[in-house]
């Protein structure tokens, strides 16, 4: 059973095409523009932003014995770190998708061809 999930992962169209057709490494082996990387610390800025706030909020509704002070502020908190992140990608550009797009699909392949390896036996991959 376990085999048959892998099977028909493989056989998505998706992964069959990363299997079989890599990632050029020239594309990653280019210098991203300072556009692009401002725009990776504005993505994570904004990871960084979100959950210790909404835990400092927590701690603060606690303390304090109002709740209302975590539910209105969470929720305007993750949505300012959404935000964040939105114009972090925005910044990234055209360039970030095309990161973006190159690294999943040689994940995706990767992934794709240890899970075939792996449905054929332990020895498969040797």
């Amino acid at each position: 059973m376990r085999q048959g999930w892998r099977a028909r992962l493989a056989q998505t169209r998706f992964v069959r095409e990363a299997m079989e057709n890599p990632v050029d490494p020239a594309l990653l082996r280019r210098k991203p523009s300072p556009r692009f990387f401002a725009g990776l610390a504005v993505i994570a800025l904004s990871y960084l932003l979100a959950w210790p706030l909404i835990t400092l909020l927590g701690i603060i509704a606690a303390r304090r014995g109002r709740p209302e002070i975590f539910v209105v502020g969470s929720p305007a908190a993750y949505g300012l770190s959404t935000l964040v992140f939105l114009f972090g990608a925005w910044l990234a550009g055209k360039e970030g998708l095309k990161y973006m797009r190159a690294g999943f699909r040689w994940l995706v392949g990767r992934i794709g061809r240890r899970l075939l390896s792996s449905s054929r036996g332990p020895d498969a991959h040797r």
